[in-house]
């Protein structure tokens, strides 16, 4: 009886490890789009800053 608690338990614990393995995931791909996006943003604006000095020199 006891060893079937245990395994209960084992399947929980690691259960919940998983899941919280997936949140850090998610977080982790949602902060790396973010990223993506503050860096096209920097290029675009990096590439128009250089076209305007083209433009106007």
């Amino acid at each position: 009886m006891t060893d079937i608690n245990k395994l209960i338990e084992f399947q929980n614990t690691s259960f919940s490890n998983e899941t919280k393995d997936t949140n850090i995931r998610v977080k982790m791909s949602t902060i790396q789009k973010e990223a993506l996006k503050m860096m096209s943003i920097v290029r675009k604006t990096t590439i128009s800053k250089l076209i305007w000095r083209i433009l106007l020199a």
